[in-house]
Order: C-alpha cells, then structure tokens, then sequence
C-alpha cells in the first residue's frame, strides 16, 4: 500500500473542510530499500503504485475531499466507514504520470473517498437506494448527503457495467448544492461517455471529461 499526503498552510484557501492534510491512498506492488552507491544511499520505494497514490491525493482538492482512495484499498474499510465512490479513471502506469491518449485496454478503476463512521441509519439508506425504493423514503434529511450517496451508487452500477442504470439514477439527482454541481455532471458525462462506448478518461484530468 502506499500512501500519498499534501497539507496547506499560509494564505491558501482549502477546498474542502477540517484539517489541513489530504491524502491518497493505492494498493500494489513496489519496490522498497537502499538504493545508490556504497557513499551515497537512501531509502526509497519505486514503482506505479506511487504515481498512483500522488495523483489521488492532487485530485482530493478537485473532488472537495480530504482523501481519496482505489476501490481495493477501501474494500477493508466498508464495514466500519461510509466510503463514497467519487470516479472512474485511469491511473498512470509507469514512472511519468503526465496525461496521455487513452487507449481501449488501458484499465480503469473506481476511485472512491472516505466520508465517515458508519450508523444504522447509513445502512438502510443503501439497502432502500440499492432496493430502488421511491426518492422520499430514501432521504436522510441532508440534501447533501443523499446527492453524494447516489452519485456513488451511480458510479458503482457504471462501473459494473450498468450504464443505463447509472444514467437513470444520476439523472434524476436534482443539485441543491452549488460545491456538487460539478461532480454530477461529472457522472453524468463518464455514464454518456461509456454508454457511446467511449474509454474511461485518466483520473488527472479531474472533472474535465470530453
């Protein structure tokens, strides 16, 4: 696992609430130890996983959260914290992680954040979302947190493959947060984009989907 952080300070104005630390976090494989010549050496770790984890944690910024992380290393989690899927992307396979074409095989993943300690409540809410129950009974009372909700079941049904599913519960999100205008849309543009067969953009683009 790696773990990517940035932190603020001075006259610069956070995006997004609490501490001023993001981080990003990806699992796989790396390479870890002394490396150098026999005067100089130092510790280092090497491989994609660490492209990865430092292109979530300058997302983090983008998306308004203070961390994002691949699916895999949420997996653990979910029992405990509200993880909320935020997008579908792909991240850089080798040590250069600049923006390039993407290609048909390049593979994708979904891309999510950890919101808070889960409740009961938490839990009936997904079960009556996944259920397809109507809109009222599915309300937890925060605006905010039903919108984000249903933008992560949105993005998990597309990245199952269920673009018209997706489309149809993102499409029915009305926004009455201006700070997730942006990442609605965002949705809604990967859903349309994979539903014409269109490939997932790289992650690094953040909410830019052509």
């Amino acid at each position: 696992m790696s773990l990517g952080a940035t932190s603020h300070h001075g006259k610069e104005q956070a995006a997004v609430d609490g501490p001023g630390i993001r981080f990003g976090v990806a699992t796989g494989k790396a390479l870890c130890g002394n490396l150098g010549t026999d005067k100089i050496k130092r510790f280092c770790t090497l491989g994609p996983v660490l492209n990865h984890a430092q292109v979530l944690v300058d997302m983090c910024r983008v998306y308004g959260v203070t961390n994002l992380a691949r699916r895999a290393a949420l997996k653990g989690m979910g029992f405990e914290y509200v993880c909320d899927n935020v997008t579908i992307g792909v991240l850089p396979s080798d040590s250069n992680p600049a923006i390039v074409p993407v290609d048909a095989s390049a593979v994708a993943y979904l891309v999510g954040s950890i919101r808070e300690r889960k409740s009961s409540k938490m839990d009936e809410w997904m079960y009556e979302l996944q259920e397809g129950e109507a809109a009222k009974s599915m309300s937890t009372g925060d605006l905010r947190t039903d919108t984000i909700s249903t933008m992560s079941y949105a993005l998990e049904k597309l990245f199952e493959g269920d673009c018209q599913k997706a489309l149809v519960v993102i499409d029915a999100v009305q926004v009455f947060d201006d700070s997730l205008s942006a990442r609605v849309q965002h949705v809604k543009k990967l859903a349309t984009l994979r539903s014409g067969g269109g490939v997932y953009p790289h992650v690094g683009i953040g909410l830019l989907v052509c």
